[in-house]
């Protein structure tokens, strides 16, 4: 389970794209356009898998561009303890 994954399959599904999930082997994505995903560094184009040559990254770039849209910046330290402070 990933809150990256979720939020880039609702990107897709609100785009008309449909989309599923499941195991691949590197060999079945050939041709293919793959993607890492990363809370820490959002979409990123996966150029080969294991030496399996996947499809140039068409999508990634719009898709991050409406990922970093949804980011939402980390509360600082002082709010975490204020607020935890506050349940005490």
């Amino acid at each position: 389970p990933s809150i990256t994954r979720e939020l880039v399959f609702e990107l897709a599904s609100q785009a008309g794209y449909q989309t599923s999930q499941r195991k691949a082997t590197p060999s079945e994505l050939s041709g293919c356009e793959v993607w890492s995903l990363s809370a820490l560094q959002g979409i990123r184009a996966v150029e080969a898998w294991e030496g399996v040559a996947v499809a140039p990254a068409r999508l990634a770039s719009p898709f991050s561009k409406r990922l970093a849209m949804l980011a939402q910046p980390l509360p600082s330290s002082e709010e975490v303890l204020a607020k935890f402070s506050k349940s005490l």
